[in-house]
């Protein structure tokens, strides 16, 4: 959408929006090892996703009609799962995901019109969410494996984000009355507040059976 877009009650939306050129590329490197009690896969990526207009009028250009980052933009993401066979009945497994944050818009500063505040935005997606990053165990407990079983189930007992990491989903910036907490951009002072969506572990356990 073109700068200072106002969808709300658009008459004609497609005035509001502006066509972008895009790029992708990227590297992907893998290691794995499918044999004896602990083995495991390791996957990392390396890859760009930018964008850039070509609008004509200064107002309508998007970062000055230059690469930017979109919003599937993440560099870095890295993969790794590790196996632990204890025996024939016990699998304990650990997975850890770690990527760049997702780009987002965050405002340059803002001013006052007619007791209303307005943000000023000078460059589309021009920050980063934190790294994210999180660790997941699970313990998987098989029945007999003999072969002349029809019947097999197992049990896995998971826990999701071991360590509890609060990964933001997205951060909502606002005004503070004051500067309490000393921090002040471009002479505005502006809060953040960062929405995360798990805020500690997420433990489940799963029966899984089938006949054959």
């Amino acid at each position: 959408y073109r700068p200072g877009a106002n969808f709300f009650l658009a008459e004609f939306i497609e005035k509001e929006i502006t066509q972008a050129e895009g790029k992708s590329y990227g590297v992907e490197l893998s290691l794995r090892k499918t044999f004896g009690k602990v083995n495991g896969v390791m996957n990392y990526t390396w890859s760009r996703s930018l964008l850039k207009t070509a609008e004509e009028k200064p107002q309508n250009r998007i970062n000055n009609n230059k690469w930017f980052a979109s919003d599937f933009d993440r560099p870095h993401t890295v993969n790794a799962t590790v196996n632990f066979e204890g025996d024939q009945y016990n699998t304990f497994s650990f997975s850890f995901v770690g990527q760049t944050g997702r780009p987002y818009t965050i405002a340059n500063g803002i001013f006052e019109q007619e007791n209303v505040t307005i943000p000023i935005y000078l460059f589309r997606n021009n920050a980063r969410l934190p790294l994210y990053h999180r660790l997941d165990f699970s313990w998987k407990i098989a029945y007999s494996k003999a072969p002349e079983n029809r019947f097999k189930g197992d049990w896995i007992f998971t826990v999701y984000n071991l360590y509890s990491r609060k990964n933001p989903y997205n951060i909502y910036y606002t005004q503070r009355n004051g500067v309490e907490d000393g921090e002040v951009f471009l002479g505005s002072p502006l809060g953040s507040y960062e929405l995360s969506i798990l805020r500690g572990a997420l433990v489940s356990l799963s029966y899984n059976f089938k006949f054959q």
